[in-house]
């Protein structure tokens, strides 16, 4: 299903691969990777004893009615893509400052896709959307990044 970026290491023991800061996402957009980042790690329980409940996470940045309602509009995105592909998620560890200052190429395709549904631009969602799910049908996804749209919107991820 997700399994950690199997790139190779830099000499700090982060993975190598494309900053974060390099593209083009908002606020909204990183805090939203970052979120996705720590359900990846709880759905394989793969994340340290100390790691913050990402449930208490969401809420901490979005307030108890907005954070429930906007982290399960996310788990549903998180799910559904992870139901339309083929291949494991590669995604960054969300513990090592490191690795979370930089992007996988799936990260990039998945944030994508709700980048674009975000500002209007349906058919570039599609197209990343494809991409992420290996050309399966993406109805499902793009729905879900509007879902993720609705709920997270009127709070603005702090």
């Amino acid at each position: 299903m997700t399994h950690p970026d199997p790139r190779p290491r830099d000499a700090q023991g982060c993975r190598k691969g494309r900053l974060l800061s390099d593209c083009d996402f908002d606020d909204v957009e990183r805090h939203t990777l970052t979120l996705m980042r720590h359900l990846l790690v709880a759905m394989v329980q793969n994340r340290p004893q100390d790691a913050p409940d990402v449930a208490m996470l969401a809420l901490g940045r979005l307030g108890p009615v907005n954070g429930d309602r906007a982290l399960a509009a996310l788990m549903g995105f998180v799910q559904t893509m992870a139901l339309g592909r083929r291949d494991p998620f590669h995604y960054a560890n969300p513990f090592c400052p490191g690795c979370a200052a930089r992007i996988t190429p799936d990260e990039e395709r998945l944030l994508r896709v709700l980048h674009h549904v975000r500002r209007g631009q349906e058919g570039r969602a599609i197209v990343h959307a494809l991409m992420l799910c290996d050309a399966q049908p993406v109805g499902p996804l793009i729905e879900a990044a509007h879902d993720v749209q609705r709920a997270a919107e009127p709070a603005r991820f702090a």
